[in-house]
């Protein structure tokens, strides 16, 4: 994910800093997940989603489909903040994101830590919980 995100952030002319403050979260939070410390947490994403509609948050964590939802840059769509919380309920669970996040899954119990809990975001705004 962290290359991903690096692209995104290069394609939006932005500086880690900049994005951290247009998203509100820490600094140091978008500086450990590109420097492969930590996963994205649920604000991260939460909060890249409001302020960044048109980025695909599934090919920003599992590099599924395009960068962004379709073809037009940043610059040709008008900005949309929401005000209200995404919808957020779906019980499907797409096979190739199932993998994906397998692989991922894999990769951090190869370093000992237990996972507690997984979350996948689809393109239209709702998400799967999964403990």
């Amino acid at each position: 994910m962290k290359q991903r995100l690096e692209q995104f952030l290069s394609a939006e002319n932005l500086t880690k800093a900049q994005f951290a403050d247009s998203i509100n979260v820490a600094r140091a939070a978008v500086s450990h997940i590109i420097a492969g410390r930590n996963k994205p947490g649920y604000e991260f994403i939460v909060n890249t989603m409001k302020k960044y509609p048109q980025l695909s948050i599934e090919w920003l964590l599992t590099g599924v489909g395009r960068m962004y939802k379709n073809t037009e840059t940043q610059s040709q769509q008008p900005q949309t903040y929401e005000t209200e919380e995404p919808n957020i309920f779906s019980d499907t669970l797409n096979k190739t994101t199932y993998q994906n996040i397998s692989k991922e899954v894999t990769q951090i119990n190869t370093k000992s830590s237990k996972v507690k809990k997984i979350f996948v975001l689809y393109e239209d705004g709702t998400y799967g919980e999964f403990c």
